[in-house]
């Protein structure tokens, strides 16, 4: 029986505390509901911290994809190491993938800066922009299928399993892999160390 993902509502004080790191697992997605009326679902392998002032929400994202539903005049904030996204009153996916940082504007206008280059760029509804990890370059707004984003956030993970086998409960512990590769590694060399005896023996 393969998994499926599961969406986990979370409050504010009492599954998360504003000012924390938190990662979701690669079988949960996260809706979070915003003090400032704005809600975000984030998706599974996904590591973010939120931190709310009187005048603006920020959310600082390392991994993963979060989809932000942003309250009307409320200044909001979606940082990551290389770039950061401003919005107001609209609705937006970012997602950090392995080579690149992609914004996906589904409502409104968002203002996407890259931080190192210092180049922003303005994306209507239905326009990505895409940063490249390695050269922190932004690149120019791009059309996109806006129902593909909805059904990507629809899926379940039964297309996913099988990529994901292997992998533990949470992004935290990605290196199962090491463990599990490390006692292989070192038969190996035990048997190749033996060998090597034996012909110098002969």
């Amino acid at each position: 029986v393969k998994d499926k993902i599961v969406m986990k509502k979370w409050q504010i004080g009492k599954d998360y505390k504003l000012g924390d790191h938190a990662t979701t697992d690669w079988t949960t997605r996260v809706e979070l509901d915003l003090p400032d009326g704005s809600k975000i679902n984030a998706d599974v392998d996904t590591g973010f911290q939120i931190e709310i002032s009187e005048k603006k929400t920020t959310i600082f994202m390392d991994s993963g994809k979060i989809r932000a539903f942003i309250q009307p005049g409320r200044n909001f904030h979606i940082e990551t190491n290389i770039s950061s996204a401003g919005a107001r009153g609209t609705e937006f996916v970012v997602e950090i993938s392995a080579n690149a940082t992609t914004y996906y504007i589904l409502d409104g206008t968002v203002e996407v800066k890259g931080i190192l280059e210092g180049k922003t760029v303005l994306a209507q509804a239905g326009q990505k922009v895409t940063q490249d990890d390695f050269n922190a370059k932004l690149g120019e707004p791009q059309p996109f299928d806006v129902s593909s984003v909805n059904r990507w956030w629809e899926m379940s993970l039964s297309k996913k399993s099988s990529k994901n086998a292997g992998k533990t409960g949470s992004s935290l512990f990605t290196s199962s892999g090491f463990r599990i590769a490390t006692p292989f590694v070192l038969v190996l060399f035990l048997i190749v160390a033996f060998v090597l005896i034996k012909k110098r023996e002969q």
